[in-house]
């Protein structure tokens, strides 16, 4: 919670696939420098990608 509200959790939009969320880890990683190595990063696309796939 160190780089985003906890509010932001309950507004992610539904239905994005992988490669949107696979996206945005890059996006954090290339853009904002944010240290995560590629392991992590393929863990938290995974989870965002389930978690947030809509129904």
């Amino acid at each position: 919670m160190s780089c985003h509200p906890i509010d932001d959790l309950n507004v992610q939009p539904p239905r994005n696939g992988r490669a949107f969320w696979d996206a945005e880890v890059q996006k954090m990683i290339k853009t904002y420098r944010v240290p995560i190595d590629e392991v992590d990063a393929k863990a938290i696309t995974e989870y965002l990608a389930k978690t947030y796939r809509g129904s």
